[in-house]
């Protein structure tokens, strides 16, 4: 479908994704992807057959979901690690679950604050048909709205009725640790709390219903001992502490005949002698609601989205034909750096020229160039990681005591990454560049062929399976991934003051992370010093003995 990353100001209105086999496993994942955005706005579209969501709104800040269908999906829509959302007067129908409200572990943020209120999510019964391995493959067939892990969901106005296994389910992480053994990661808050859930129409057939997956079958084998069909509104009962804390919340949830939901708690914080005899967690699920849960909780929202990004018009680079690009890549005085070739990107890393014989660990092919190394070195799955800024001739990088360093148009930074190898030689996989064009910074990466011949651009990223030496002496197998080209924004992008969009930004070199020693071919000396000293660095302190 259309995938939108680390984007701020990202509008779709009136957009239709579709497979058009019906529900199958060899579908695309989502119809709408964005990630690691702020301020979204998906609006008056459609999204139907995703093996994994329709609507997809992961990692994010600030987002609006209004007026869509979601459709033949596995979930319809799905709010996941992201703080503040609405998701309102939309229609999730026919999925396996028509809203979810989800916060997985191993993500760069826990998600809070979300409504989800006015929408119709009406029998989502479609079988599951997400791949193997899939979290969304966990979710029952027959769910309407489902909280998982999360904080601050409000869900209120909504009529959900037709879900034939639940209309609405509160669960932790720590029951889907439970049942097929996923670890919980130090740091990650499994437990969902401040949940409140009020006002809303709910309605589900009054007889069992069987989908063969494990959590539908323990649904219906808990409220089975009880002689009750599962419950409209159901919990797993596992919290931090207690349910006070949990601060869980209903009021006047009611079926269309005006009588209250049903209510209904898996207790799997507890176990009953026969159930773990047999290997099957929780008790004979406990009717009604707790007085603890007869609550409210404060309102919070409306989302308002900052779209003043749109006001602006962003310096844009210049076009190249093929030719154009061609000719470049292929100019400059080859005894030097290919200085011109910097404005576009050249299908070969040797098209640069930026080291002696294309040897990624060997001479700067300028002498306004300099290896550097930081004071604290990232792990980069396992691979070791090689720097050398590259500055064009006649310029310099202005120096800043707290600022990233400021570098002119033209400048490179070359990043080698090698992975040790079990056989005790190092394997250069790709070297990424970072290139300050008049636009700002672009970021991308060249793979390299295995007889180190030339790397090539490699826009989509890559991988590389190999067996290297850990730092303890171990052998470890890798699947070693390089970047596609919008990936240089997780680490790099910063948003840029008063546009507040994206751009990529280098973060190593600043004087904190470069006031040390580096041993040159000339000798040791401070970075700062050295940089300086060949004239490539401008406005630095001078170095005290």
């Amino acid at each position: 479908g259309l995938k939108i990353e680390n984007a701020n100001g990202v509008v779709v209105q009136r957009v239709r994704v579709e497979w058009t086999n019906g529900p199958a496993e060899s579908n695309g994942a989502y119809g709408f992807y964005p990630i690691n955005c702020d301020n979204v706005l998906i609006e008056d579209s459609v999204a139907i057959g995703a093996s994994d969501a329709g609507i997809y709104v992961g990692q994010s800040r600030n987002i609006i979901v209004r007026g869509s269908r979601a459709e033949y999906n596995v979930a319809g829509i799905e709010i996941e690690n992201s703080i503040d959302a609405d998701v309102y007067n939309n229609v999730a129908t026919n999925n396996t679950g028509g809203i979810l409200v989800f916060d997985m572990p191993n993500l760069t943020q826990a998600g809070h604050h979300t409504r989800v209120f006015n929408n119709q999510v009406i029998n989502n019964n479609t079988k599951n048909f997400a791949p193997k391995g899939n979290i969304v493959g966990k979710v029952p067939t027959g769910t309407g709205v489902m909280i998982l892990s999360t904080d601050w969901v409000h869900v209120f106005d909504n009529v959900i009725t037709g879900n034939k296994t639940t209309n609405f389910a509160i669960f932790s992480f720590v029951s889907v640790a439970l049942l097929d053994g996923t670890p919980l990661p130090p740091g990650y808050d499994p437990y969902p709390e401040h949940i409140y859930a009020y006002n809303n129409v709910m309605q589900k057939q009054k007889l069992w219903y069987f989908d063969g997956g494990e959590f539908n079958l323990l649904a219906n084998l808990l409220f089975m001992l009880k002689l009750a069909p599962v419950a409209d509104i159901v919990v797993d009962g596992q919290v931090a502490s207690d349910l006070s804390g949990a601060d869980w919340c209903f009021q006047d949830n009611v079926r269309p005949t005006g009588s209250a939901a049903s209510f209904g708690n898996f207790q799997l914080n507890q176990s009953h002698w026969l159930l773990k005899l047999l290997g099957i967690p929780g008790t004979p699920a406990k009717l009604g609601y707790p007085p603890e849960t007869n609550c409210t909780q404060p309102g919070f929202g409306p989302i308002e989205l900052d779209l003043s990004v749109f006001d602006t018009v962003p310096t844009p680079d210049d076009d190249y034909t093929d030719e154009e690009i061609a000719a470049l890549c292929a100019g400059g005085d080859p005894a030097t750096v290919n200085w011109n070739a910097f404005v576009v990107n050249c299908p070969n890393l040797s098209d640069y020229r930026l080291f002696v014989g294309n040897d990624p660990q060997g001479t700067p092919n300028t002498a306004t160039a300099a290896p550097y190394d930081l004071t604290t070195p990232l792990f980069s799955d396992y691979a070791n990681k090689y720097r050398v800024v590259f500055v064009p001739p006649g310029t310099q990088v202005q120096y800043s005591d707290s600022d990233p360093f400021n570098f002119p148009v033209g400048s490179i930074i070359a990043k080698p990454f090698a992975l040790p190898l079990n056989t005790g030689v190092e394997m250069i996989v790709e070297t990424r560049l970072l290139i300050r064009r008049n636009s700002g910074w672009t970021g991308m990466a060249y793979l390299w062929a295995e007889d180190m011949s030339d790397a090539s651009l490699a826009l989509g990223g890559g991988a590389v399976d190999a067996v290297v030496q850990d730092p303890d002496g171990n052998e470890v197998s890798v699947n070693y991934r390089v970047p596609n080209a919008n990936q240089c924004t997780n680490c790099h992008g910063v948003k840029a003051p008063g546009d507040e969009t994206f751009k990529n930004q280098p973060i190593g070199p600043k004087a904190r992370f470069l006031n040390q020693p580096f041993v040159y071919n000339s000798g040791s000396e401070n970075q700062i010093s050295h940089w300086a000293a060949i004239d490539i660095l401008a406005g630095a302190p001078a170095p005290q003995n």
